[in-house]
């Protein structure tokens, strides 16, 4: 599962890192080269609801991840193909089936911008469990989304308005990259049953393309007309929102007594108490099953009955009359 979040974060990201070679041999302006990115997002705006919708109720889990994975390769090559034989518009269909400043500003070498780019997901690798691992044995996942966007506020601001070296901002934003993935995406499974989390997990992934599709335009559009200064402001004007988001859902979950803010140990002692309250339940069930069948009239008994009381020449009893004794001991049991 790791590996193939690897390859689909790689051909996602693959562009940004030949932005000046496909910028150069294209002979395409940056709104042009971002719609490579919003071709990829639109799509999955709805594709991504119905694939977790499939997941859950038709291919399931390893069916639907072949599925998915052929879409993603199948993609990249159709991708690959159109660098290959220069043609912008294949690039393009190839991100609907499936760096960006630091030459600009800091006058680095496309050498050097690719590396600083590729830093966040360098960082990312690593970190990724580790962080993963802190949360689980922490909790309070509330708290740390908040630490991760205000970390990336801040490595935005500092690329907007300093001439920091940006390795620093960039490696921060690494951080933050990280932590986020590992403390937003449990969340789900906190407030979503088990059997709708393909769904659910899915409608978030619209939501978030669709958030992809709009930025990567009007990123395009900003940096052509106003520059990067613009760009990292308007960056940071959107995570300011993120911010006001995540701060208004510590007070929901607070205020509601919602559970997705629980320290790990609170999470733990709760989650024996319900184990314990089930198996106690399903003890009485049992216990209760096993006092009925005690008092419930043995078909072989009742049918032995009604021989004798033929020869006697008495009445014989119906046949329902066994299961209206099983009812009457079971209106006894519940008094």
């Amino acid at each position: 599962m790791c590996f193939l979040g690897f390859g689909s974060y790689f051909c996602y990201d693959n562009p940004a890192a030949l932005q000046t070679q496909v910028q150069a041999d294209m002979k395409v302006n940056t709104a042009r080269f971002m719609a490579l990115y919003a071709w990829y997002s639109w799509p999955n705006v709805v594709l991504c609801f119905f694939g977790g919708f499939l997941i859950d109720r038709v291919f399931g889990i390893r069916l639907g991840t072949i599925i998915f994975s052929i879409f993603v390769c199948v993609g990249q090559v159709i991708f690959a193909l159109g660098a290959l034989f220069n043609a912008f518009w294949l690039m393009e269909a190839g991100r609907f089936v499936f760096g960006v400043f630091f030459i600009e500003k800091f006058k680095f070498s496309s050498q050097e911008a690719s590396a600083i780019n590729s830093i966040v997901y360098i960082i990312s690798a690593p970190m990724s469990p580790v962080f993963g691992l802190l949360v689980d044995k922490v909790g309070k996942n509330i708290i740390w989304v908040l630490c991760a966007v205000i970390t990336t506020l801040a490595s935005h601001i500092m690329l907007a308005f300093t001439f920091w070296n940006p390795w620093v901002a960039m490696c921060l934003l690494g951080v933050a990259y990280s932590l986020l993935a590992c403390a937003l995406w449990p969340m789900v499974a906190f407030v979503v049953p088990e059997h709708q989390l393909g769904t659910a997990y899915g409608f978030m992934q619209s939501i978030q393309n669709l958030g992809l599709a709009i930025i990567a335009i009007a990123a395009g559009m900003i940096l052509d007309t106003r520059g990067y200064l613009f760009l990292e402001v308007f960056f940071s004007a959107c995570i300011c929102l993120s911010l006001i988001a995540v701060v208004m859902l510590y007070f929901v979950n607070h205020l509601t007594g919602g559970d997705l803010n629980w320290s790990a140990k609170k999470r733990e002692k709760l989650q024996k108490v319900a184990a314990t309250e089930a198996e106690e339940q399903e003890r009485l069930r049992r216990q209760n099953e096993d006092d009925l069948a005690k008092l419930r009239p043995k078909a072989d008994d009742f049918s032995l009955r009604n021989r004798y009381l033929s020869k006697l020449g008495a009445q014989v009893l119906p046949d329902n009359y066994s299961s209206y004794l099983s009812t009457m001991a079971h209106r006894s049991m519940l008094k």
